[in-house]
């Protein structure tokens, strides 16, 4: 946060003020605390005061580390899906793009050989956790931006434009609360209470789903390879909130 009270960002709003680099920075949580990682290597904890000072230096400007107003920064959605479909298809129209998850920002990337649109209106289950996909995420010049490996890019924001009207990925809220990880099972919830259950291939792209009377994925492509997965994000850009535009 400025001085103003305005939040850091990529872009200017009513909420936001653009802050440049803020995407060459990332956190991870280590031991019991989140932490900062900073372009010199090192890393700080979060809302310490030698990570205001530091960060403060590194983007030229006086900024502190805040916690969560009253004002929740979820406009939309608390959740962000996309699928290695959505991405390959991207990557096919612009090879030259350095088309990467960091550029979206997920917190779930599901390793499926579909588009993340053909979730929207379903119920998932990832792990002990229960989502409603509800809405496309609309996009703007944020995941055009430069950061850490990935060069500044404004193709990719056009090739989005021009095949899903600005939309990529997928919003979701949760329903029942729980616990994920990279080996969790996904289910997709079809019609009623029945499940599709989808066992997990990590290192493989595709799926063939377990079919039940009443629970029938017409819609998702099948293949030979094994099935739906979730793939952990590279190492996101951070601190973010999902926002209306990402």
């Amino acid at each position: 946060m400025n001085t103003q009270g305005r939040l850091g960002s990529g872009k200017n709003t009513r909420r936001f003020v653009q802050i440049d680099n803020l995407l060459s920075l990332s956190s991870r949580k280590q031991g019991n605390q989140f932490v900062v990682e900073l372009p010199s290597g090192g890393s700080l904890p979060v809302l310490s005061r030698p990570l205001d000072d530091q960060l403060s230096e590194y983007l030229g400007q006086k900024v502190t580390v805040e916690r969560e107003s009253k004002v929740p920064h979820f406009d939309d959605g608390s959740v962000h899906i996309i699928t290695t479909g959505g991405l390959s298809s991207l990557e096919k129209m612009i090879p030259k793009g350095q088309v990467d998850e960091r550029r979206f920002r997920p917190n779930i990337v599901l390793d499926a050989d579909f588009d993340d649109n053909q979730l929207l209106g379903k119920t998932i289950e990832v792990g002990s956790v229960r989502l409603e996909v509800t809405d496309k995420m609309r996009r703007c010049r944020m995941v055009t931006l430069e950061q850490r490996e990935l060069l500044h890019a404004p193709e990719i924001l056009k090739a989005i434009t021009i095949t899903g009207a600005v939309n990529f990925g997928v919003y979701a809220r949760v329903i029942s609360p729980g616990v994920m990880s990279c080996q969790s099972k996904i289910r997709i919830l079809e019609g009623g209470s029945s499940w599709a259950s989808l066992s997990l291939a990590l290192a493989n792209v595709g799926f063939e789903p377990e079919r039940t009377s009443n629970c029938l994925i017409a819609s998702l492509p099948t293949s030979p390879h094994p099935p739906l997965s979730t793939k952990p994000p590279s190492t996101m850009s951070a601190p973010y909130s999902p926002q209306t535009t990402r």
